[in-house]
């Protein structure tokens, strides 16, 4: 029996299990979470541990629910931490049930993850996490442990100088942060320093303004 044939006789012999889905009743259906809930989630997501910590703790259905940010630009308060760097909050997330994405794993530097997803599927770089940040830019936020997916992901063939949707390449976003190791790393990849943000500000500027005077001066050699 080829697999079609197969797929179809199971699913004659237990549709429950592959060809319908689970309806509430009118009397057993959760209530649905406020918006602005998960709206004040998500947000505090990106920074916050102890508000979300204790959002978690009221409401521990959070940790799955999506943010509309405009026009299909979802987030979950896991994304959040993703693209912010934010360790603490991504591990006290996946603790509490939220569902490990590719985006956490490289941020938190888990190379057998990442390794493994690009076996499965080589042009997964070119997926964009919320507000179009690409997977390079997750490396970079990682910092030191995640520092060696930097140069994985662009062996595998990430752009470099990739914007998110704020016009951030991941050589902005390292400088942003003073992760030196990563603007040196970038910069021998042909990153571009010229590249300017949304907002017309190169690297050196968010260095600058940050005073990062080590990462200016590198940006300046």
């Amino acid at each position: 029996m080829d697999r079609r044939a197969f797929v179809m006789t199971a699913g004659a012999a237990i549709p429950s299990l592959i060809f319908t889905q689970r309806t509430w009743a009118d009397d057993d259906k959760p209530p649905a979470i406020d918006d602005d809930l998960v709206g004040a989630f998500v947000g505090k997501s990106h920074f916050e541990f102890d508000t979300v910590r204790a959002m978690v703790k009221d409401h521990p259905q959070l940790v799955n629910c999506c943010w509309d940010w405009g026009g299909g630009d979802y987030e979950t308060g896991l994304g959040a931490a993703a693209h912010t760097g934010g360790e603490k909050i991504a591990k006290l997330l996946l603790d509490h049930g939220a569902r490990m994405d590719l985006f956490v794993a490289t941020m938190l530097g888990m190379s057998g993850v990442v390794h493994a997803a690009f076996e499965a599927l080589p042009e997964i770089h070119k997926t964009r996490g919320p507000h179009g940040i690409p997977l390079l830019s997750h490396a970079v936020v990682g910092g030191a442990k995640s520092l060696e997916l930097v140069e994985y992901l662009i062996k595998q063939g990430a752009a470099v100088n990739a914007q998110a949707n704020n016009g951030m390449s991941p050589l902005i976003v390292a400088a942003s942060i003073d992760n030196i190791d990563a603007v040196k790393l970038l910069l021998e990849k042909g990153a571009d320093k010229t590249a300017k943000d949304a907002k017309g500000q190169t690297a050196k500027d968010w260095a600058a303004k940050r005073g990062y005077e080590r990462v200016v001066a590198l940006l300046e050699g």
